[in-house]
């Protein structure tokens, strides 16, 4: 068992969707699977899909505590990295 008291989850995809804002949370135990719903086709998501999943870190999990962060492809200069590696590609 780790001693790490503090865990930083950060999903390897390129944008938040039902992973990030429903599936994770529940395997995470930050929500209870009984409580994401995703309704009928067309129905509007639950609010954990407006990135409130986000903005109750830390969440206190068998005595530690779990921040829970976006996608990483959602951070600005993903962006940047996708451009250098074209740029890369298209030299060679």
């Amino acid at each position: 068992m780790s001693k790490t008291h503090n865990f930083v989850v950060v999903p390897f995809f390129i944008s938040d969707g039902l992973h990030s804002y429903e599936d994770i949370p529940v395997l995470l135990g930050i929500v209870v699977a009984a409580v994401v719903d995703r309704g009928q086709p067309g129905s509007p998501p639950p609010a954990t899909a407006h990135g409130e999943i986000f903005r109750h870190n830390p969440y206190a999990i068998d005595d530690r505590e779990l921040f829970y962060a976006p996608s990483i492809g959602t951070d600005p200069g993903f962006a940047d990295i996708i451009i250098e590696q074209a740029n890369a590609a298209g030299k060679s």
